[in-house]
Parts: C-alpha cells; sequence; structure tokens
C-alpha cells in the first residue's frame, strides 16, 4: 500500500445502519484528506476462537466483503482470527496497522475492541499514534443498533424490523435444491436454498 488510509476497524456482520456509519466516517475523512478509504475486519468471528463458538452471521462473508465496497470501501483487509491474531497485544495490532497498512487516522465504534484478551479500546489506538475517530451508535426505538438486535429480530420473525436496523431487507442466499413440493400442491410455489452452515435463519414461515 504506497498511500496512507483512512482505516475503518470493526467486524462488520451484517454492515448494518452503525457499521454504515462508521464506514461513511472513513470514506469522508479519506476524501478530505486525499487518503484512502479501507477497512480491516476478520475472515473469522473472533468468539469462534476464543469461545470455540461464534454467533450465527447476518450475511455470509462475500456478502460482508461486497457491501463494505458498495459503502465506498476502496480497500477490505479481512485477517484471520487465529492463534497469532489472539496473542497479538493491543500495541502490536496499532504497529502493524500503521506499518503494513499505513494507516494515519483509524475510525470505530464506542465498543470497539482489540488486542490480547481484547484489551485495547479507542483511548488505546490515539496513545498509539493513531487518530483516532469514534462514531456514536445509531438508536433505533431507544436501542442501539447492533448485530444482537438484529439477530432478535429475524428470529422473532420480525424482518421488518431487521429491514429498518440493516438500511436494506434481510436476505438469505445461496444455491436452489429439490424440495416435497408441497407448497405447489397447496397454490404457493416456493424455493428451496441450501443457506451456508452458521448463517441466521429467520422464524419458521413461508
Amino acid at each position: 500500500m504506497n498511500r496512507p488510509s483512512v482505516i475503518a476497524l470493526g467486524f462488520f456482520d451484517g454492515v448494518h445502519r452503525g457499521h454504515q456509519a462508521i464506514v461513511k466516517k472513513a470514506v469522508t475523512l479519506a476524501r478530505e484528506k486525499g487518503m484512502q478509504a479501507a477497512v480491516v475486519t476478520f475472515e473469522n468471528h473472533p468468539r469462534a476462537y476464543v469461545r470455540g463458538r461464534a454467533p450465527d452471521m447476518i450475511s455470509t462473508f462475500q456478502r460482508r466483503y461486497a457491501l463494505l465496497q458498495e459503502h465506498g470501501a476502496q480497500l477490505v483487509v479481512a485477517l484471520p482470527f487465529d492463534r497469532n491474531m489472539a496473542e497479538t497485544s493491543p500495541e502490536e495490532f496499532a504497529r502493524m496497522l500503521k506499518e503494513r497498512y499505513r494507516a494515519a487516522v483509524v475510525v470505530c465504534g464506542t465498543n470497539y475492541r482489540f488486542g490480547r484478551n481484547a484489551a485495547g479500546t479507542p483511548s488505546h489506538l490515539e496513545q498509539f499514534g493513531l487518530e483516532t475517530h469514534v462514531v456514536p451508535p445509531v438508536i433505533f426505538s431507544g436501542r442501539v443498533v447492533s448485530s444482537t438486535f438484529i439477530r432478535e429480530s429475524v428470529r422473532d420473525g420480525r424482518v421488518g424490523r431487521a429491514r429498518q436496523l440493516l438500511g436494506r431487507p434481510f436476505f438469505l442466499e445461496g444455491p436452489i435444491v429439490g424440495g416435497f413440493q408441497v407448497g405447489r400442491t397447496l397454490g404457493y410455489p416456493t424455493i428451496n436454498i441450501r443457506v451456508e452452515n452458521g448463517i441466521l435463519m429467520p422464524h419458521r414461515g413461508v
């Protein structure tokens, strides 16, 4: 990377309205400063390594990557969260951002944590020599827009609310597979989709 970067930091599952605010801030700052707008995220959810199980993902990795680009990221870096990453100190992580990805400015949410034992906070990023911008959470109906809130909404069958939190419809994607053709006999033909393991599924229904 030759150009200095403004880097948005986070996992960005679903790239919901709160995530979009972070990426938008990074894109705006990059434009103002003549820098590259980038995102540094992880391929796999940190909880998958730390706890052995990740929450169900709102979107596939490929969709998350594409959505980040759609919202203005010129570069998306997806790091594996493995033993090496889990043991990286907050200072080492900040140094990596500066040396490997030419970070001059970083943007994150108020609850962003990084480094070994999630010990790093946004204030540490500033201490490690990075101009840091913390984006406040987006509020909907008195609650912070979050991936957890969206998972609750989808599991409860409240996909309309999920749409408002995401800023776009919630949807599933995958190859079409054959089913039992029960819907056709009822006058409501349906499509059966094979969804990746670990992807969030809605409340049962047609």
